[in-house]
Protein backbone atom coordinates (compact mmCIF):
# COMPACT_ATOMS: atom_id res chain seq x y z
CA UNK A 1 0.00 0.00 0.00
CA UNK A 2 1.18 3.17 -0.78
CA UNK A 3 2.80 5.41 1.98
CA UNK A 4 0.32 8.47 0.96
CA UNK A 5 -2.65 6.09 1.29
CA UNK A 6 -1.76 4.42 4.30
CA UNK A 7 -2.02 8.45 5.95
CA UNK A 8 -5.14 8.55 4.16
CA UNK A 9 -6.76 5.53 5.79
CA UNK A 10 -5.12 6.50 9.22
CA UNK A 11 -7.05 9.79 9.69
CA UNK A 12 -10.05 7.87 8.38
CA UNK A 13 -9.79 4.61 10.18
CA UNK A 14 -8.08 5.38 13.28
CA UNK A 15 -9.93 8.72 13.62
CA UNK A 16 -13.61 6.83 13.24
CA UNK A 17 -12.97 4.67 16.14
CA UNK A 18 -11.47 7.05 18.25
CA UNK A 19 -14.28 9.37 18.19
CA UNK A 20 -16.75 6.50 18.69
CA UNK A 21 -14.70 5.13 21.88
CA UNK A 22 -14.70 9.27 23.44
CA UNK A 23 -18.93 9.18 22.13
CA UNK A 24 -18.88 5.68 24.14
CA UNK A 25 -17.13 7.21 26.61
CA UNK A 26 -14.31 4.37 26.66
CA UNK A 27 -11.60 7.46 26.71
CA UNK A 28 -11.73 10.80 27.62
CA UNK A 29 -10.60 13.79 25.69
CA UNK A 30 -7.09 13.26 26.40
CA UNK A 31 -7.03 9.74 25.96
CA UNK A 32 -8.51 10.39 22.38
CA UNK A 33 -5.81 12.63 21.59
CA UNK A 34 -3.00 10.25 22.79
CA UNK A 35 -5.21 7.29 21.85
CA UNK A 36 -4.85 8.51 17.64
CA UNK A 37 -1.25 9.37 18.48
CA UNK A 38 -0.33 5.96 18.85
CA UNK A 39 -3.15 4.59 16.77
CA UNK A 40 -1.96 6.57 13.65
CA UNK A 41 1.45 5.41 14.36
CA UNK A 42 0.72 1.62 14.38
CA UNK A 43 -1.98 1.92 11.37
CA UNK A 44 0.90 4.39 9.29
CA UNK A 45 4.39 3.21 9.34
CA UNK A 46 4.78 -0.13 9.62
CA UNK A 47 4.96 -3.00 6.51
CA UNK A 48 2.11 -4.56 8.49
CA UNK A 49 -0.06 -1.61 9.57
CA UNK A 50 -3.29 -2.79 9.37
CA UNK A 51 -2.74 -6.22 11.03
CA UNK A 52 -0.51 -4.77 14.11
CA UNK A 53 -3.56 -1.89 14.35
CA UNK A 54 -6.04 -4.72 14.43
CA UNK A 55 -3.88 -5.97 17.67
CA UNK A 56 -4.36 -2.83 19.33
CA UNK A 57 -7.33 -2.23 18.29
CA UNK A 58 -8.63 -5.50 20.01
CA UNK A 59 -6.41 -4.69 23.34
CA UNK A 60 -8.44 -1.03 23.73
CA UNK A 61 -11.89 -2.00 22.64
CA UNK A 62 -11.71 -5.20 25.32
CA UNK A 63 -9.65 -2.98 27.86
CA UNK A 64 -12.66 -0.37 27.72
CA UNK A 65 -15.40 -2.90 27.53
CA UNK A 66 -14.18 -4.56 31.02
CA UNK A 67 -12.93 -1.07 32.30
CA UNK A 68 -17.10 -0.66 32.42
CA UNK A 69 -17.86 -3.76 33.27
CA UNK A 70 -19.30 -3.73 36.59
CA UNK A 71 -18.03 -0.59 37.06
CA UNK A 72 -20.00 1.01 39.81
CA UNK A 73 -19.37 -2.22 41.88
CA UNK A 74 -15.64 -1.62 41.53
CA UNK A 75 -15.94 2.08 42.17
CA UNK A 76 -18.08 0.74 45.37
CA UNK A 77 -15.72 -1.26 46.33
CA UNK A 78 -12.79 2.00 45.83
CA UNK A 79 -10.91 -0.33 43.01
CA UNK A 80 -12.14 1.78 39.62
CA UNK A 81 -9.13 2.50 37.76
CA UNK A 82 -10.97 5.36 35.95
CA UNK A 83 -12.95 8.26 36.17
CA UNK A 84 -16.58 6.83 35.10
CA UNK A 85 -14.64 4.29 32.87
CA UNK A 86 -13.15 6.63 30.59
CA UNK A 87 -8.96 6.30 30.28
CA UNK A 88 -7.31 9.34 30.08
CA UNK A 89 -3.84 9.83 27.95
CA UNK A 90 -1.72 8.52 31.06
CA UNK A 91 -3.01 5.51 30.69
CA UNK A 92 -2.84 5.35 26.98
CA UNK A 93 0.59 6.78 26.69
CA UNK A 94 1.73 4.29 29.38
CA UNK A 95 0.35 1.17 27.88
CA UNK A 96 0.90 2.55 23.59
CA UNK A 97 4.42 3.58 23.99
CA UNK A 98 6.16 0.71 23.36
CA UNK A 99 3.71 -0.27 20.86
CA UNK A 100 4.43 2.38 18.86
CA UNK A 101 8.03 2.50 19.35
CA UNK A 102 8.05 -1.05 17.68
CA UNK A 103 5.84 -0.47 14.75
CA UNK A 104 7.83 2.61 13.70
CA UNK A 105 10.95 0.70 13.79
CA UNK A 106 9.88 -2.08 11.80
CA UNK A 107 8.06 0.62 9.53
CA UNK A 108 12.14 1.92 9.38
CA UNK A 109 13.90 -1.59 9.42
CA UNK A 110 11.01 -4.51 8.37
CA UNK A 111 12.49 -7.23 10.58
CA UNK A 112 10.24 -9.87 12.67
CA UNK A 113 11.49 -9.51 15.86
CA UNK A 114 9.48 -5.95 16.16
CA UNK A 115 6.49 -7.82 15.42
CA UNK A 116 7.64 -10.28 18.69
CA UNK A 117 8.20 -7.06 20.65
CA UNK A 118 4.93 -5.50 19.75
CA UNK A 119 2.68 -8.44 20.70
CA UNK A 120 4.56 -9.10 23.84
CA UNK A 121 3.86 -5.78 24.84
CA UNK A 122 0.20 -5.66 23.53
CA UNK A 123 -0.28 -9.11 25.16
CA UNK A 124 1.18 -7.69 28.62
CA UNK A 125 -1.05 -4.72 28.45
CA UNK A 126 -4.49 -6.23 27.52
CA UNK A 127 -3.35 -9.13 30.28
CA UNK A 128 -2.64 -6.28 32.97
CA UNK A 129 -5.70 -4.19 32.33
CA UNK A 130 -8.44 -7.31 31.99
CA UNK A 131 -6.94 -8.97 35.21
CA UNK A 132 -7.02 -5.90 37.34
CA UNK A 133 -10.86 -5.32 36.15
CA UNK A 134 -11.65 -8.66 36.25
CA UNK A 135 -9.81 -9.80 39.03
CA UNK A 136 -10.95 -7.43 41.68
CA UNK A 137 -14.25 -8.70 41.48
CA UNK A 138 -13.02 -12.40 42.58
CA UNK A 139 -15.33 -13.42 45.19
CA UNK A 140 -11.91 -14.58 47.70
CA UNK A 141 -9.63 -12.54 49.46
CA UNK A 142 -6.29 -12.21 46.57
CA UNK A 143 -3.00 -12.94 48.09
CA UNK A 144 0.60 -11.11 47.78
CA UNK A 145 2.50 -11.73 44.88
CA UNK A 146 5.82 -11.28 47.32
CA UNK A 147 3.84 -13.30 50.26
CA UNK A 148 1.34 -16.04 49.38
CA UNK A 149 0.41 -16.41 52.47
CA UNK A 150 -0.62 -12.98 52.82
CA UNK A 151 -4.49 -12.57 51.99
CA UNK A 152 -5.29 -8.71 51.42
CA UNK A 153 -8.49 -6.77 49.79
CA UNK A 154 -9.61 -6.61 46.37
CA UNK A 155 -7.89 -4.06 44.10
CA UNK A 156 -4.64 -4.21 45.98
CA UNK A 157 -1.16 -3.26 44.44
CA UNK A 158 0.85 -6.74 44.10
CA UNK A 159 -1.85 -9.16 44.66
CA UNK A 160 -2.85 -11.77 43.08
CA UNK A 161 -5.88 -14.18 42.32
CA UNK A 162 -6.39 -17.53 40.26
CA UNK A 163 -9.06 -15.83 38.55
CA UNK A 164 -6.54 -13.04 37.61
CA UNK A 165 -3.93 -15.39 36.22
CA UNK A 166 -6.35 -17.15 34.09
CA UNK A 167 -7.29 -13.66 32.73
CA UNK A 168 -3.90 -12.95 31.99
CA UNK A 169 -3.17 -16.30 30.24
CA UNK A 170 -6.37 -16.03 27.90
CA UNK A 171 -5.68 -12.54 26.92
CA UNK A 172 -1.80 -13.54 26.56
CA UNK A 173 -3.88 -16.37 23.91
CA UNK A 174 -5.84 -14.58 22.40
CA UNK A 175 -3.27 -11.86 21.35
CA UNK A 176 -1.31 -14.68 19.90
CA UNK A 177 -3.41 -16.49 17.99
CA UNK A 178 -4.89 -13.48 16.21
CA UNK A 179 -1.33 -12.50 15.69
CA UNK A 180 -0.70 -15.92 13.91
CA UNK A 181 -3.99 -15.58 12.06
CA UNK A 182 -3.08 -12.34 10.73
CA UNK A 183 -0.09 -13.54 9.09
CA UNK A 184 2.38 -11.58 11.36
CA UNK A 185 4.48 -14.63 12.72
CA UNK A 186 4.03 -18.36 12.73
CA UNK A 187 2.30 -20.59 15.24
CA UNK A 188 5.38 -19.86 17.82
CA UNK A 189 3.82 -16.47 18.46
CA UNK A 190 1.13 -17.73 20.51
CA UNK A 191 3.36 -19.45 23.09
CA UNK A 192 5.40 -16.17 22.69
CA UNK A 193 2.52 -13.97 23.35
CA UNK A 194 1.33 -16.51 26.26
CA UNK A 195 4.85 -16.35 28.17
CA UNK A 196 5.25 -12.50 27.26
CA UNK A 197 1.75 -11.98 29.08
CA UNK A 198 2.98 -13.74 32.21
CA UNK A 199 6.24 -12.17 32.99
CA UNK A 200 5.09 -8.71 31.92
CA UNK A 201 2.42 -8.86 34.77
CA UNK A 202 4.77 -10.71 37.19
CA UNK A 203 7.20 -7.64 36.92
CA UNK A 204 4.28 -5.07 37.30
CA UNK A 205 2.64 -7.16 40.42
CA UNK A 206 6.05 -7.18 41.85
CA UNK A 207 7.13 -3.62 41.26
CA UNK A 208 3.42 -2.85 42.60
CA UNK A 209 4.07 -4.93 45.72
CA UNK A 210 7.61 -3.29 46.33
CA UNK A 211 8.18 0.18 45.01
CA UNK A 212 4.90 1.92 43.90
CA UNK A 213 3.26 4.28 45.67
CA UNK A 214 0.44 3.51 47.88
CA UNK A 215 -1.42 5.88 49.53
CA UNK A 216 -4.07 5.68 52.50
CA UNK A 217 -7.66 7.29 52.51
CA UNK A 218 -8.62 8.47 55.85
CA UNK A 219 -12.07 9.21 55.32
CA UNK A 220 -13.01 5.92 53.54
CA UNK A 221 -10.12 3.59 55.33
CA UNK A 222 -9.01 2.42 52.41
CA UNK A 223 -5.62 2.29 50.80
CA UNK A 224 -5.56 3.60 46.97
CA UNK A 225 -3.09 4.44 44.35
CA UNK A 226 -4.65 7.93 43.97
CA UNK A 227 -3.18 10.57 45.42
CA UNK A 228 -7.24 11.86 45.67
CA UNK A 229 -9.06 9.28 46.41
CA UNK A 230 -12.41 8.53 44.26
CA UNK A 231 -14.28 9.99 47.74
CA UNK A 232 -12.38 13.46 46.49
CA UNK A 233 -10.25 13.45 49.99
CA UNK A 234 -6.39 14.04 49.91
CA UNK A 235 -4.65 10.84 50.88
CA UNK A 236 -1.06 10.33 52.58
CA UNK A 237 1.88 7.94 50.88
CA UNK A 238 1.93 5.50 53.25
CA UNK A 239 4.45 3.11 51.16
CA UNK A 240 6.52 3.11 47.86
CA UNK A 241 8.20 6.24 45.83
CA UNK A 242 6.04 8.65 45.15
CA UNK A 243 7.68 9.18 41.85
CA UNK A 244 6.44 5.38 40.53
CA UNK A 245 2.72 5.49 40.09
CA UNK A 246 0.55 2.83 38.45
CA UNK A 247 1.19 4.44 35.08
CA UNK A 248 5.48 4.38 35.92
CA UNK A 249 4.48 0.51 36.26
CA UNK A 250 2.09 -0.11 33.62
CA UNK A 251 5.02 1.48 31.58
CA UNK A 252 7.99 -1.05 32.70
CA UNK A 253 5.09 -4.15 32.48
CA UNK A 254 4.81 -3.09 28.92
CA UNK A 255 8.03 -2.98 28.24
CA UNK A 256 9.16 -6.17 30.23
CA UNK A 257 6.49 -8.02 27.77
CA UNK A 258 8.38 -6.26 25.02
CA UNK A 259 11.76 -7.37 25.85
CA UNK A 260 10.47 -10.82 26.77
CA UNK A 261 9.17 -11.01 22.85
CA UNK A 262 12.50 -10.13 21.48
CA UNK A 263 14.62 -12.61 23.67
CA UNK A 264 12.16 -15.55 22.75
CA UNK A 265 12.22 -14.72 18.99
CA UNK A 266 16.08 -14.61 19.12
CA UNK A 267 16.73 -17.83 21.32
CA UNK A 268 14.37 -19.84 19.02
CA UNK A 269 13.69 -18.44 16.22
Amino acid sequence: MDFLVRIFLGFIVVGAFGAISYLKKLVNFSGLIMGFIVGFTVFVFPQQGLELFLLLLTFHLTAGLFTKYKYNVKNRLGVAEEKKGARAWTNVFANGLIPAALAFMEGMRSDPVFVYGFVGAVSSAMADTLSNEIGVLYKYKPRMITNLKEKVNPGTSGAISPLGEAVIALSGLLIGFMAYLAGLAPWFIIPVSLVSAFIGNTVDSFLGATVQAIYYCENCRKETEKKVHSCGSITKLVRGNEKINNHVVNFFMSLTGCLTGILLYYFFI
